[in-house]
């Protein structure tokens, strides 16, 4: 085949290379999504939620996990009880925005807390509050706007907001 002309055919893989059967695949996948369910907290998280709970914040979660997949996330690391709310698909705009119609505050006057660099910037960009939590291996984006602060746990994160002026 002459360079620059069009394949009539394109191969996906390599010689040797098997890919599996597509109902193995469906139950990897399953088998994957079971896992993501049961996954637990970082030991810093209940202790700090309750923190933030008892101090008088109202929670709510921002995920791009299926709602059902959350809601096991949640039950399974036993935090569901500090949160007022679900909420999915993020960094886009319109969820901060949403979730801040459900909970009737400001967006000026919510904070999302996270450790990922797309979830802070997507809520700076909205107008939201942010603080990042310094997870081995999670960054900021170097040209992200500025989050409020940044805290090694959550924790952390949750004795400087109960130190903040109401």
């Amino acid at each position: 085949m002459p360079a620059g002309s069009r394949p009539s055919r394109i191969r996906v893989g390599s010689p040797g290379f098997a890919f599996p059967h597509p109902l193995r695949l469906k139950k990897e996948a399953q088998n994957a999504v079971a896992a993501i369910r049961s996954i637990p907290p970082y030991p810093d998280v209940p202790p700090g939620l309750k923190k933030m709970k008892d101090a008088g914040f109202r929670m709510y979660t921002l995920t791009n996990s299926p709602g059902q997949v959350m809601e096991s996330q949640g039950k399974n690391a036993g935090i569901t009880q500090y949160f007022d709310g679900l909420n999915v698909y993020k960094p886009h705009p319109r969820t901060y925005h949403r979730a801040t119609r459900q909970s009737n505050v400001p967006i000026q006057n919510c904070m999302l807390i996270a450790a990922h660099g797309w979830d802070v910037a997507g809520a700076r960009l909205s107008g939201m509050r942010a603080a990042f939590v310094e997870r081995l291996g999670k960054t900021l984006y170097p040209l992200g706007p500025d989050v409020e602060f940044s805290a090694s746990d959550l924790g952390a994160v949750a004795d400087r907001l109960v130190r903040m002026p109401k």
